[in-house]
């Protein structure tokens, strides 16, 4: 629950921050203070509550909250701009005039880039003023254009990015200006009103420029979660996705936590399915193959660095290696036809590895090879789960019926109800 809380109180930060405070109200209204044992996390989410509030005809109940609370409070360092913030809405909206004025004076003094925002267009009018009113008389009214601010940078990368038609450049920009800067997405909202210096710009442009030419934002990271873990990525490898979440879990499925069991995953790539199989369950011994040298040495960066390295063997195979027995053989094989190549998006087109993305005219050529290289590597009663494209399912069905050692056990969907995992049984 506490989990919880605190994706919906930074969901609802990002909602204030771009302007839909009810959307913020929403969440706003979900998030329960008294699961929150730390003071400091407990009154930012009192300031995104209280600002949600306050900005959605609900002030009275803002005030009552925030009057708990001591922006002055040493312990609540950059949270204390927040509940400042927040009382500024709250005391505006209540008439409280003076209160509010003071509020502002004194995120003034903590900062005044956060005061120079209810400057912004958009901002209702009273606000307006009275940031006006309070820098203009302590000398600070800024100038126009007069610094780049980690909210400008935002807004402009987002612009730049949706103007070339990226997916989710908002996001984009976010998780690139926050690697430039060293921090997460959390730290930049409570930060948006801070002006880069030169060095920050610098560090922020070729990353900017990397995505314009569609590289895809793992690789510019140089990371992707997967199952709960950090996984390195290099353009040696396919980018793990959400999708094949589905083949681990029902993998899982198929292996005991509380017995041996001899687990193989064909085509390793950045070995996420290997390392999630090997974290979930120890006693399982994993083996896992690629055909590309550079793929197994990241999959054995990963292993290494997730503390798994010792409980999985990496080979370099096309498929199977030598003569071994397995009783669960997971694979998410290349399975685009030729023909589709040219319609992917241009972040996977052109950046990542064609040899685990293609796979002849009708996208399983590797899945034939694979139903035949496993059965003599099975016994009777051991599982092959292979993750499929988006109308493949029947299709490695009918495959594995021409096969007298498989039986088909389900076709399992992703999360956008697609048939994403075909699980057969060795007769």
């Amino acid at each position: 629950a506490m989990v919880q809380d605190d994706v919906r109180a930074n969901l609802a930060m990002f909602y204030l921050m771009t302007g839909r405070a009810r959307d913020a109200r929403e969440l706003a209204n979900e998030i329960r203070l008294d699961r929150q044992p730390q003071a400091k996390a407990k009154a930012m989410y009192a300031a995104v509550v209280a600002e949600s509030f306050a900005r959605t005809g609900g002030a009275e109940e803002a005030r009552k909250l925030l009057e708990t609370y001591d922006p002055q409070d040493k312990e609540f360092g950059q949270v204390a701009g927040m509940l400042l913030r927040a009382q500024v809405y709250t005391y505006t909206a209540t008439k409280k005039r003076g209160r509010a004025r003071t509020a502002m004076e004194q995120l003034l003094e903590i900062d005044p880039n956060m005061v120079a925002a209810f400057i912004q267009k958009g901002t209702r009018p009273e606000l307006s003023r009275l940031a006006k009113q309070v820098l203009a008389g302590a000398g600070a009214l800024p100038k126009p254009k007069m610094r780049w601010t980690i909210r400008e940078i935002l807004e402009w990368a987002t612009r730049d990015f949706a103007g070339r038609g990226i997916d989710s450049p908002r996001l984009d920009a976010e998780l690139l200006v926050a690697k430039a800067l060293g921090m997460d997405r959390v730290g930049l909202y409570l930060d948006l009103n801070r002006p880069l210096v030169d060095e920050e710009r610098s560090a922020i442009r070729p990353l900017v420029a990397r995505r314009r030419g569609r590289e895809p934002v793992a690789y510019i990271l140089g990371h992707r979660d997967f199952y709960g873990r950090r996984f390195k990525v290099t353009p040696d490898v396919l980018i793990p996705r959400p999708d094949t979440e589905t083949l681990v879990e029902h993998a899982l499925e198929c292996i005991p936590g509380d017995a041996a069991c001899r687990v193989l995953d064909v085509g390793t790539g950045s070995g996420a399915i290997a390392v999630t199989i090997a974290s979930e369950r120890p006693l399982a011994r994993v083996t896992a193959t690629d055909i590309s040298e550079a793929a197994l040495i990241v999959a054995s960066e990963n292993a290494e660095a997730l503390g798994v390295a010792s409980r999985i063997r990496f080979e370099r195979a096309n498929l199977l290696n030598g003569s071994e027995q397995y009783d669960v053989i997971v694979s998410n094989p290349p399975y685009i036809a030729r023909s589709e190549m040219a319609g992917l998006q241009a972040e996977v087109r052109e950046h990542e590895p064609i040899t685990a993305l293609e796979a002849g005219d009708d996208g399983l050529d590797v899945v034939r090879a694979l139903l035949t290289a496993a059965a003599p590597a099975t016994a009777s009663g051991a599982h092959l789960l292979v993750e499929v494209g988006v109308g493949q399912a029947a299709s490695v069905a009918r495959l594995a019926a021409e096969h007298a050692a498989w039986e088909l056990i389900a076709a399992y969907q992703d999360l956008n109800r697609i048939d994403r995992v075909v699980h057969l049984r060795r007769i």
